[in-house]
């Protein structure tokens, strides 16, 4: 059944226009974009590739293509027109290959396709954050070095040094420099081109204007509400002891700079205001008549809440010189580093996330550029445009030539801008707002006001706190203008809201509290599952605290994407074991392997090992091992493995550990089963990735796998389902964009650390420059003063993190459909200032000690009548019930059984069978040679046949005496360089150097043969027809990586070029081999299983392709044609094929096929089975 539009989101499809669209939470934004997708290519005659759609993250981008791929597949269903249809169809078989993807790939497309003109490699890799950090950490510590060698600079580098206090404090400056490098050089192109005097000067001169600009009013209020107050008490006490100082300051106060009327206020402040109560004193000042002055009285206390920034600042007119000084002299150092780090990565053709932006954003202000860009680009549509930066914005807005061309559509919600850590802001939304309807032909500022999502008893308690947090906003500071939501469910509907307090005088947990309430949710609604819930925290440390509780009453739970991957008790545990293994002396590793589900002993039994004799425990065990026989089993075990070290590698080691001590069914055991075999899985996947990257052994995994455990604490952990019946615990910000019947708001009465500028680190500020407190006079060991313009530059940031964090607010609460509860821990009610309590204490005006809180207003609801929608108001009441004590909970009954039932089923899929695995055509391919082969393969992985596995390839591909020795050699190395070449389409004229570099960072001998090898080959292939024709298609992809999802595995492949043309797919596989011309068609029955796997795969995402034909190239051969078609129905029975090979891998059925030995590396005497002997 087709949605009907409400009449925003009707208006906001007019894709005539530029337009800038506010969307509310749960207003169905997502479902507008997709639509607005569909219909602006269903309706113009344009390439698919003109349609760009930019989302935060790619798991967005993945959620926005498959709702395209629905919209598009519920159009197909109800067009009547035949045109049209075939239209649809069309952008159904092309949707893959659409321009739906983050900022970063965007712009990846775009300097791949000039790479000469951003002065890059074509070749280019972007790398992540862990290698990224480990590239800056090396060059800071070069840089370092070389600087102390240097006289002249090495006095700079210990001036710094003597500032920040350590050159480790110094590291750390320049290192966050380094990630904000676009702020920093834009500094340095205007502040510090200045002169040190100029400098200063310039600081001063921004903070007078600053001052004046968001407190001279405030000020002025305040200075008239304390002058007010203190003649009133001098006319009843002329001499009074705190009124005359303070009349004697209030003198001076018209004659000083902004400055000076700031530290005069302070000291006024010492005289007005107490420390206990921080209010006007009453005792020997204002005991009488408080009432007529209290207007007053909260002018000033508001005035002091204002201005505490400015307490300690530095009027001399000395710091703004250091802070000059200092500035320039750090961006020597800085600039040196920077250019060591962007040599590294240049040398390996690297390119960080932030180069990624910065380039893009350097070539799009080419005319030529700009020019090819107005041409493919004709319709930009921006998601979560509320946290997009000024980088961004002048990326989008010049290849629509700043709205006078094309089309922009951004749609974003400003009260859900919670990404300043990212450099997001807020301002950016504004001023694409003011530039739409400045147009020629003025764009539109629409908004989505409703909400689909929220019960009306949230709606209310949703608009009646953030009226109150969001009233009064002052821009500069991103603060957002409230607007109600509409409520778009039945006023019959009944949602919940409810406090839940932990007095921490008393004996109970804030973890327990939500636990129970939890379970008593469960209980009291039948369509409530586990995986119904979610507990949102501002803080990861929260977790902890979290997973004892729900362990404790079995409650089933799920960590989405929590980080702390490498502290996982299961990690810790698997490291304790091969590091045992390496060093049977490390007695502590062998505790905590005695201690873990892989042995499982008592400490009792531990203590009774401690009383035996031996030097190490391990010698203790072999001495117990004599009497016991459980020890016996264990000590065997262990000497077994200790063996298999000399020719294991890690992973193999690893499922031999985890298949042979039952670590599976115990991990299977627990509530958050699915996370900890998940994590377990991945650190097998990773363990894998880690032997591929060549001379690796289990010593330096082990290695690195201590220093992951010691020092990375952000790597995330495995992703598992969502859809499990499991509460799921995660991040507010992780929570964006997601909706759950319940919500559990944790941890409300803390707050998060302050970015302040402080000595011994550095704010940068593009707005003011590079902040720190600074020594004057050089007076290292004395107090650090504060630069008026640092103080100014807290003051602002404190104001920016205090709206953020409303928004913050506004996010978690509007995660929740049917039930809200937010819980805190509190000492006699008290708020901490910053938290989230805090500001529910505010927007409900409130302090949360009665039972309940009783809130009613009318609230507007969006009803569907007929084919119209109406708007009308309706009065609800909600009664916010406030828990203080720890509800019992009993046995879980139902909930209990739901779980068990849960459990079941994940213990049939427990060790020999995990879910999840990725099956790639290569892995198929091998079994339906032979299944030994594939399990000398994967299965037992132990070295010496890894490293003849890894000459298969060149054993496949070359032929002996068909190249020189020293070509030979590198046959894996010359495949994959042709490959690459193939598939950046490398221009011959640029052939030789792309070539030469790729050898040269990947072998150090002699390369002139290979080098020569390849070119010829490659220039061969350039000649052919074959090559021609392939590229005379219009839709071709290079290195296509395709995976469905088949069962509870994943099968995966990368395709080296697929073209989809006429309701066809072509599969082009590129070989190497070098092969006589009238073996070409046996070798290639070898190889169709692989593309007949692709084809599969491609079935799965290209439904209503019919024809596939596969086609492999042999380089040497080009113009020989070898390929295969197939209809789909041939396809679709492939897929049993792997099906069964699927199966008979995880039931270890690894039948020999007897007529494959004689082109087996692994038959003994050239045909002879291994299994046979």
């Amino acid at each position: 059944m087709t949605k009907q539009l409400t009449p925003h989101q009707n208006a906001a499809l007019n894709y005539k226009q530029h337009i800038s669209l506010v969307a509310n939470a749960g207003s169905g934004k997502t479902f507008v974009l997709s639509k607005r997708f569909v219909e602006i290519y269903k309706n113009e005659e344009i390439d698919l590739n003109a349609i760009v759609a930019i989302t935060f993250t790619d798991k967005a981008a993945g959620e926005l293509n498959r709702k395209i791929a629905d919209e598009t597949e519920e159009q197909i269903s109800n067009e009547k027109n035949t045109l049209v249809k075939k239209r649809l169809e069309k952008l159904r078989r092309e949707l893959v290959l659409a321009n739906i993807s983050t900022i970063h790939s965007f712009c990846i497309n775009i300097l791949k396709e000039f790479a000469p003109e951003a002065g890059i490699d074509a070749s280019f890799s972007p790398i992540d954050q862990l290698l990224s950090e480990e590239l800056i950490e090396l060059s800071i510590e070069e840089t370092f070095l070389n600087l102390i060698r240097d006289t002249e600079l090495s006095i700079d580098f210990m001036s710094l040094v003597r500032v920040l206090g350590s050159k480790n404090f110094l590291q750390s400056a320049v290192k966050d420099s380094i990630h904000q490098r676009r702020n920093v050089d834009l500094l340095a192109d205007t502040i510090y081109s200045k002169s040190i005097v100029e400098i200063a000067e310039e600081f001063k001169t921004k903070f007078d204007t600053a001052i004046e600009t968001t407190l001279s009013h405030l000020i002025a209020i305040g200075i008239n509400a304390i002058r007010k107050i203190n003649n009133y008490v001098l006319k009843n006490d002329r001499a009074n002891k705190y009124a005359r100082p303070i009349a004697e300051y209030l003198d001076e106060l018209n004659d000083l700079p902004i400055a000076g009327k700031l530290l005069h206020l302070s000291l006024i402040k010492k005289e007005l205001i107490t420390s206990t109560e921080n209010s006007v004193r009453k005792i020997s000042y204002l005991n009488k008549n408080r009432v007529e002055f209290s207007g007053e009285i909260e002018c000033i206390e508001n005035l002091y809440e204002q201005i505490t920034a400015f307490a300690d600042i530095d009027s001399s007119g000395k710091s703004e010189i250091e802070l000059a000084e200092f500035g320039k002299l750090f961006l020597k150092i800085y600039n040196r580093a920077l250019e060591n780090y962007t040599n590294k990565k240049k040398l390996r053709s690297y390119l960080d996330f932030e180069d990624i932006l910065l380039l893009t954003h350097k070539i799009i202000s080419l005319p030529t550029v700009q020019t090819y860009l107005h041409e493919k680009y004709k319709y930009i549509m921006i998601d979560e445009y509320q946290d997009t930066n000024e980088l961004q914005y002048d990326i989008f807005m010049p290849i629509l030539d700043h709205l006078q061309l094309g089309n922009l559509f951004v749609v974003g919600d400003e009260k859900q801008s919670i990404y300043m850590f990212r450099d997001a802001e807020l301002e950016v939304f504004n001023k694409t707002k003011q530039e739409i309807v400045k147009t020629a032909a003025p764009g539109a500022n629409l908004s989505l006001p409703h909400s689909f999502r929220m019960y009306p008893q949230l709606v209310l308690f949703t608009n009646m706190v953030f009226k109150n947090l969001f009233a009064s906003p002052q821009k500069e500071f991103n603060e957002v203008l409230h607007s109600d939501l509409v409520c778009t469910k039945s006023s019959d509907e009944i949602g919940n809201v409810g406090i839940l307090l932990a007095d921490s005088l008393n004996d109970i947990e804030e973890s327990e509290i939500v636990t129970a309430k939890i379970v008593e949710l469960i209980k009291n609604d039948e369509t409530l599952n586990f995986g119904d819930v979610a507990i949102l925290c501002r803080k990861r440390k929260s977790f902890g605290e979290l997973e004892t509780s729900l362990v404790k009453y079995g409650v089933p739970f799920v960590i989405m994407g929590g980080k702390g991957f490498y502290q996982r008790q299961t990690i810790y545990d698997i490291y304790n074991y091969i590091s045992f293994l390496i060093n049977p002396k490390d007695d502590q590793a062998l505790i905590g392997v005695l201690r873990s589900p892989f042995f499982s002993l008592s400490d009792s039994k531990l203590l009774k090992l401690s009383l035996e004799a031996g030097e190490s425990f391990y010698e203790k065990l072999i001495t117990l091992s004599r009497t016991d026989d459980r020890i016996k089993q264990i000590v065997t075990g262990i000497e077994e493995n200790i063996k298999w070290l000399v020719s294991s590698e890690p992973y193999s080691l690893i499922r031999k550990i985890l298949n042979e001590s039952g670590y599976w069914a115990v991990l299977a055991t627990k509530k958050n089963s699915e996370q900890e075999i998940a994590n377990v899985e991945k650190l097998l996947a990773l363990s894998r990735e880690y032997s591929n990257k060549g001379f690796k052994n289990l010593y330096d995994f082990t290695v690195a796998l201590k220093e992951f455990i010691e020092g990375f604490e952000d790597e995330g952990q495995a992703q598992v389902a969502q859809d499990q019946n499991a509460v799921k615990l995660m991040t507010i910000h992780q929570s964006k964009g997601l909706e759950f019947k319940a919500v559990f708001i944790y941890g409300t009465n803390s707050k998060a650390q302050e970015d302040n500028v402080k000595a011994r680190t550095i704010s940068i500020s593009k707005e003011f420059g590079l902040l720190t407190k600074v020594p004057l006079d050089k007076k290292y060991f004395s107090k650090y003063a504060i630069p008026p313009i640092a103080a100014f530059h807290n003051y602002k940031v404190k104001r920016k993190n205090i709206a953020e964090l409303k928004r913050l607010l506004y996010v978690a609460v509007t995660r929740a459909i049917k039930y809200l509860y937010i819980s805190a821990r509190h000492k006699d009610y008290n708020p901490v200032a910053g938290s989230f309590y805090d500001l529910l204490c505010a927007g409900l005006r409130n302090d949360f000690q009665s039972e309940n809180i009783y809130l009613a207003a009318d609230v507007e609801f969006m009803v569907q009548k007929e084919n119209t929608f109406v708007n009308e108001k309706k009065h609800i009441e909600l009664h916010v019930s406030i828990e203080k004590e720890l509800a019992k909970i009993e046995q879980l009954d139902k909930a209990k059984a739901k779980d068990t039932a849960q459990k079941k089923l994940r213990n049939q899929s427990i060790g020999d069978s995990p879910k999840h695995e990725i099956i790639s055509a290569t892995k198929i391919s091998m079994y339906t040679q032979c299944p030994v082969k594939y399990e000398l393969t994967y299965d037992i992985g132990f070295l010496p046949v890894l490293n003849l596995i890894k000459r298969q390839e060149s054993v496949y591909e070359f032929q002996p005496n068909e190249e020189a020795d020293n070509i030979k050699q590198f046959g894996q190395l010359r495949g994959s360089i042709i490959h690459k070449c193939l598939s950046e389409n490398i221009d011959s004229e640029k052939l030789n150097d792309f070539v030469n570099n790729l050898l040269l960072a990947e072998v150090n001998t002699d390369t002139i043969k290979l080098s020569k090898s390849i070119k010829s080959d490659v220039l061969n292939y350039y000649k052919s027809k074959t090559y021609y024709e392939l590229s005379s298609y219009q839709n071709i992809q290079n290195e296509y990586e395709v995976y469905c999802q088949e069962g509870e595995f994943y099968l995966y492949g990368i395709i080296d070029k697929l073209i989809v043309e006429n309701g066809k797919l072509i599969v082009v596989d590129y070989k190497t081999d070098s092969i006589e011309k009238e073996k070409l068609n046996n070798r290639a029955e070898n190889y169709f299983p692989q593309l007949k796997f692709y084809s599969y795969v491609l079935s799965k995402i290209f439904r209503d392709i019919a024809d596939f034909e596969l086609r492999l190239v042999f380089i040497k051969h080009p113009d020989e044609l070898i390929n295969m078609k197939l209809t789909k129905s041939q396809v679709e029975e492939y897929g049993s094929v792997i099906r069964s090979a699927i199966k008979n891998i995880h039931s270890f059925n690894f039948v020999p096929n007897l007529e494959h030995c004689k082109h087996c590396q692994f038959a003994l005497e050239g045909d002879i089975c291994v299994k046979t002997i």
